[in-house]
């Protein structure tokens, strides 16, 4: 009887270390695919859309180098360095040695809205960004059994407050991975070389994405049919080949601005029906701007770089896009 109250124990305390063991469903986000499908306007959930920074004025923060072994959650299938959360990102690896799917997802507690990703099985970090502000994050590292079926094979929580709610927008991370597209951060260089502010910067690499990316009607095609799945924009790819889906187009412009220290949101979610990828840019002095396309000395409209560049009427898109309220945001990155 001693020696099996003993074992219940031992797998009691086993499975509180390492968080959960149950099957669940797989908790698929069209999203992460970049999509352009039709579907039904999403309320907006995402903690972070509602935060705006208080001063416009305030300063953009410095990056930072990377630390590690400070803070490191890990069990015998997963690790989590959570070492720079108060940057704004964490590293995830999967350590289980099993050559199947394996997810991730991020969520603030108490919100509904949860961040879902692939994550390689070869047992490499991956960076995940932080970007619904401060706060206790879950974090679920999830292994496919069959089907859709996923096991929750650890599971910890992360106390989150920013140095500056700037920093996950700054940052590489496994969607807009600048840090892995030397060309693209050169490329950037290059534009704004002799750029005086960072509006001459913005415009300078917004002119640049639309004006020699087309839109990859292929791959929209293959994504909706299926035959291509969990698709993430690779930066250096998008700008040698010239073509994208919008999630392609918004990950390129996003990381070449945050190259050169200007902090963009890549945002998902829906253009009237369509699920969609746009940006939002911060400019000292006047602070999130969700509506920019140009700057006129007095309005701005909306940034989006794949309705402008793709559309052979630039005054309707413009009118469509300028107005804002056709856009959902659903998801930061």
């Amino acid at each position: 009887m001693k020696k099996i109250t003993a074992l219940v124990l031992v797998l009691t305390l086993a499975l509180s270390l390492t968080g959960c063991y149950e099957v669940i469903e797989a908790p698929i986000d069209p999203l992460s695919d970049g999509q352009a499908i039709a579907g039904t306007p999403q309320s907006i959930t995402a903690k972070a859309l509602s935060q705006k920074v208080t001063d416009p004025k305030a300063d953009i923060p410095k990056m930072v180098e990377r630390k590690t072994g400070v803070n490191l959650l890990s069990n015998a299938k997963a690790a989590v360095e959570a070492s720079n959360a108060n940057e704004g990102y964490i590293d995830i690896k999967y350590t289980g040695g099993k050559k199947v799917t394996i997810m991730v997802q991020i969520y603030l507690n108490n919100s509904e809205n949860k961040y879902n990703f692939n994550l390689n099985n070869a047992g490499n970090y991956e960076t995940f960004a932080l970007t619904e502000g401060n706060g206790k994050y879950t974090v679920r590292i999830l292994e496919n059994t069959s089907g859709n079926k996923y096991a929750c094979v650890y599971s910890c929580e992360i106390n989150v407050t920013l140095r500056n709610e700037l920093l996950p927008f700054l940052y590489s991370n496994n969607t807009v991975n600048y840090a892995a597209a030397p060309n693209s951060v050169k490329k950037a260089a290059e534009l704004t070389k002799d750029c005086k502010t960072d509006l001459d910067k913005i415009g300078a690499i917004y002119t640049y994405v639309v004006q020699n990316t087309k839109y990859d009607y292929d791959l929209a095609d293959k994504i909706v049919a299926g035959t291509v799945s969990g698709h993430i924009p690779n930066l250096d790819t998008t700008l040698s080949s010239k073509k994208g889906i919008c999630f392609d187009y918004a990950a390129l412009m996003s990381g070449m601005l945050r190259s050169q220290g200007i902090p963009c949101r890549l945002v998902k979610g829906y253009a009237g029906t369509t699920y969609h990828a746009w940006i939002n840019v911060f400019v000292k002095g006047v602070g999130w701007v969700d509506k920019v396309i140009q700057f006129d000395g007095t309005s701005w409209t909306m940034m989006d770089p794949t309705f402008v560049s793709s559309s052979g009427d630039g005054a309707a898109i413009e009118k469509f896009v300028g107005k804002g309220n056709t856009y959902t945001p659903k998801q930061l990155y």
